[in-house]
């Protein structure tokens, strides 16, 4: 019974520590503040947050939770697997998108922004089948 205890003690401080997931969320949120033009403290008040935990939330230092994620994705204009776009999910060997949404400024025209997601979303699937 100690060792399932110590078990799930050391597995429950291992969540708490930010990975590299983390760090891609926050690089993700970093990328799409910019392109919306938004300073961190200007973030930071839309989420009822310091602009330190802003910071702490793009460099990765801390983690940013499921909720707090579905607040961030609404407030900015992304689906919550925008944020992950580019992370390894395991079944394939680690691949980087040519462009996601939050590489490219806000075009403001949402018929526009589809097409240019189709767009993306066909030629990383031709750059992933050509290996």
């Amino acid at each position: 019974m100690t060792q399932t205890l110590d078990n799930l003690s050391t597995a429950n401080a291992s969540q708490r520590k930010a990975d590299e997931v983390d760090f891609l969320v926050g690089r993700r949120l970093k990328e799409r503040r910019r392109a919306m033009k938004l300073s961190q403290k200007e973030l930071g008040a839309a989420l009822g947050i310091s602009y330190q935990q802003v910071q702490k939330y793009e460099s990765g230092t801390n983690r940013i939770s499921a909720g707090r994620l579905y607040n961030i994705a609404s407030l900015l204009g992304l689906k919550i697997e925008d944020f992950f776009d580019g992370a390894d999910d395991g079944n394939s060997e680690e691949r980087k998108p040519l462009i996601t949404k939050t590489n490219y400024p806000v075009i403001g025209n949402p018929k526009l922004e589809s097409v240019l997601r189709e767009l993306m979303n066909e030629l990383a699937r031709r750059q992933r089948e050509r290996g």
